[in-house]
């Protein structure tokens, strides 16, 4: 048996991890909450990993807020960049492989063009400048890591976009969802199955690493998506409108365009494990987590799913599933 250890086991990626671990019986997978393993507590970690003495150390602890971290930067600072320190000289001491997630708000998304993982870092925010100072902990520190760049995480739990916007939609008769921010929605579901089949394999493989979903999306038209698969589960009478980012006057400054070159990945890890990008179809498998409801619905847009590719195309198969439904009924 490979013994994991799972940091941050209430986060979106942890509780994933905690779900689907059983996937993989070679793991013997011991999550912990932030009351039982703090990050922030040197002594707590050295403690806890050398009684456990894992093989592989996955970090799914992070503060995410990125208003807050504006003002919190000192506590932003303690668990994205001092506690990312600690696990990874721990690690080195037990010889333990570090995985740890990072983020697209390490850049500044003005690059013309996919980013590659040796781009220069240039965050806009202290969210994403305490998120980097991690990373170079880590790098600087224990060679035997994988640090995961990602982006804009959702799941069917609590706290993430698509559990917020679903919100809306139900409550509200309209909202406004920018439109000049592009991204990757990526499926925390996807994250964890990435971070356990690096430990079920062994991997050795270390370094720094992009992956997010195939897609390539501003806010508005992932709301869109969000409230056509929403329909199918729960009653929505709310039209979903594009804005700018000026007109928001946010207090935040956000990298407008970070879209992912996960070639690497493909390359190096591809190899050796399944990658999941598809984001439609984990878009539509979190969707139904969330709900658990209108199963064949569902297994209808999945089989639409796995042969379009392209939202223009999608839309018009489920338009047509709409008519056969309406027909059905």
């Amino acid at each position: 048996m490979i013994t994991v250890v799972v940091v941050g086991s209430q986060g979106q990626i942890g509780k994933e991890i905690s779900r689907i671990h059983t996937m993989f019986p070679e793991l013997n997978v011991l999550a912990y909450t932030r009351d039982e393993l703090d990050i922030t507590n040197m002594l707590n970690i050295k403690t806890r990993l050398i009684t456990d003495n894992p093989k592989y150390v996955i970090n799914c602890s992070a503060y995410t807020d990125v208003v807050g971290a504006e003002t919190n930067e000192d506590k932003a600072n303690e668990i994205n960049c001092e506690g990312v320190g600690y696990l990874a000289e721990v690690c080195g001491l037990i010889g333990a492989t570090l995985i740890h997630f990072s983020t697209d708000y390490i850049f500044d998304g003005m690059k013309d063009g996919y980013y590659l993982e040796d781009d220069k870092a240039n965050p806009l925010n202290k969210y994403g400048m305490s998120k980097y100072k991690g990373e170079e902990k880590i790098t600087g520190l224990h060679d035997k890591h994988f640090i995961i760049r990602t982006s804009w995480v959702y799941s069917h739990y609590e706290g993430n976009f698509v559990h917020t916007i679903l919100n809306k939609m139900i409550k509200d008769k309209s909202v406004k969802v920018v439109s000049d921010q592009y991204g990757s929605p990526t499926s925390a579901t996807d994250l964890a199955k990435l971070a356990l089949r690096i430990c079920d394999i062994e991997s050795d493989k270390y370094g720094t690493y992009h992956f997010s979903s195939n897609s390539n999306l501003n806010w508005y038209t992932f709301a869109d998506m969000i409230k056509r698969f929403g329909i199918y589960y729960v009653d929505i009478d709310c039209t979903v409108k594009p804005i700018i980012t000026k007109k928001l006057k946010a207090s935040v400054k956000r990298p407008y365009n970070v879209i992912f070159n996960c070639d690497k990945i493909i390359d190096t890890l591809g190899k050796d494990i399944e990658l999941d990008f598809d984001w439609l179809e984990s878009l539509s498998e979190s969707m139904y987590l969330r709900f658990k409801g209108k199963i064949e619905i569902d297994c209808e847009l999945q089989h639409l799913l796995k042969d379009e590719s392209t939202i223009a195309k999608l839309y018009r198969k489920i338009e047509n599933l709409e008519k056969r439904l309406e027909n059905r009924d």
